[in-house]
């Protein structure tokens, strides 16, 4: 199936695929090493494997019509739904689609109820039941980014950055580029980058500041306030920036 082969980008921030036919139904469950999914139709996940690849390199307008179609070819695909909820830009048709998509959680593989009651918490603001069902799809499915996203993003929050840098090592082969506010409880955002590049020595990272204080200012910032297209432009030219002096490197 193609789509299968494109590479996830995750900030911070496959080789083939099996299929397992339900007694008794038409249902489809279409196993990868990235996520379980279930749908009737083989196009429909392929619509939903470019929806997640756009959406990995930020390109949110082609993700929005790669979930749209997924729906349209089965409507009942639930992941199709939790990923046209993650860009929706009006709160209450972000908490409807994520609602759709439990309706069917009776049919759905373990992982993606977890990943579908997970979102749903954020989503209905109930931020510790989301933090907690995070920590059980992590333990669960340890391959699970959005979940190790989740709980790194809390651990920084806390202060407890050396939790973070562990979920970090985890994970940091699937990891592209850290994106950070330069002040930080527990730790500058300056001071996590330094710690993450013993592991990874090329992580690109894009820093985030609103602060005019004594703590040193990295070359890539971003000043606050911004708008959301803005950093979306900002990490797209971090990362090409980073692709293409890897070319370079390598050549």
């Amino acid at each position: 199936m193609k789509g299968l082969a494109m590479r996830r980008r995750a900030v911070w921030i496959v080789a083939g695929a099996m299929l397992l036919l339900v007694a008794g139904g038409a249902t489809a469950l279409f196993l990868t090493s990235r996520r379980d999914v279930t749908t009737t139709s083989s196009a429909a996940y392929d619509a939903y494997r470019e929806g997640v690849a756009n959406e990995n390199r930020f390109y949110f307008k082609e993700a929005r019509v790669a979930f749209a179609r997924a729906l349209e070819l089965d409507p009942n695909f639930a992941m199709a739904m939790l990923g046209l909820s993650r860009q929706a830009t009006d709160e209450s048709q972000r908490l409807a689609l994520v609602k759709r998509a439990a309706r069917e959680e009776p049919r759905l593989t373990e992982r993606e109820k977890l990943s579908i009651e997970m979102q749903l918490a954020f989503a209905s603001r109930s931020y510790a039941d989301g933090i907690a069902i995070a920590r059980e799809l992590h333990a669960k499915f340890p391959n699970d980014v959005r979940s190790a996203q989740t709980l790194a993003h809390e651990e920084i929050r806390r202060g407890k950055t050396d939790n973070a840098i562990r979920i970090f090592e985890e994970k940091f082969a699937e990891i592209d580029m850290l994106l950070s506010d330069v002040r930080m409880p527990g730790m500058t955002g300056p001071e996590l980058n330094a710690r993450l590049r013993e592991l990874k020595p090329e992580l690109p990272v894009l820093f985030m500041t609103g602060y005019a204080g004594p703590t040193p200012i990295p070359i890539n910032i971003l000043e606050k306030p911004f708008r959301m297209d803005e950093l979306f432009e900002r990490i797209a030219q971090t990362l090409c920036k980073e692709t293409v002096e890897s070319v370079g490197r390598s050549g």
